[in-house]
């Protein structure tokens, strides 16, 4: 490291983003993925680059010094989206579409602003808390006829997601409600 920039680091107030820049940038962030998912079906499905394409895009070294944020937002354009799978694209036929809705983004958004760390009731009650009680709503489903729910007031201590979801898919998977999903019945009872 030069010492010039040894020199900067030693003389920086802070390398942190501050509030009045996160919000700047974060607007922006906004603006360009409601951009994204207004075209997205004007992208191929699938990427099309080569194997190492991305990588040869990127600078070799790091750089000295910092870049504008639209310097970023244009390497997203330019170097990134070249190389995505468009999963949320409604011409890819293979995936439903569910994780990338404007609410799940703006869901991830607030859950990433929090630090939430959802792994155990311990890390996280408001996560846990919150996730075993859109569980038991999702149990109660017209559609869902096995009772698997996390009721009550004592929270699943020792529960993540895993423990909480695992019993709904798999009655969801291998009981007669999957296929009452799939293939609903009318009043005369045929498929």
């Amino acid at each position: 490291m030069s010492e010039a920039k040894l020199q900067r680091i030693a003389e920086a107030s802070s390398y942190h983003m501050s509030p009045e820049d996160f919000r700047r940038h974060g607007y922006q962030v906004i603006d360009w993925i409601a951009d994204y998912l207004q075209r997205i079906e004007t992208f191929p499905v699938l990427s099309q680059v080569e194997p190492g394409q991305v990588r040869a895009s990127l600078p070799p070294h790091a750089p000295e010094s910092g870049e504008p944020f639209a310097n970023l937002l244009a390497d997203v354009d330019r170097v990134i989206l070249p190389g995505v799978t468009h999963w949320q694209s409604p011409n890819f036929y293979a995936y439903f579409p569910c994780n990338a809705s404007g609410p799940a983004i703006l869901g991830d958004l607030l859950s990433s602003g929090l630090g939430v760390q959802g792994m155990l009731w311990a890390t996280s009650p408001a996560c846990t808390e919150l996730e075993a009680h859109v569980l038991d709503k999702l149990a109660q489903a017209p559609w869902y006829k096995p009772a698997v729910a996390q009721t009550g007031t004592n929270p699943p201590v020792n529960s993540g997601e895993a423990v909480l979801l695992r019993p709904l898919l798999d009655d969801v998977v291998n009981e007669e409600s999957f296929l009452e999903i799939a293939h609903p019945t009318n009043a005369a009872g045929s498929v």
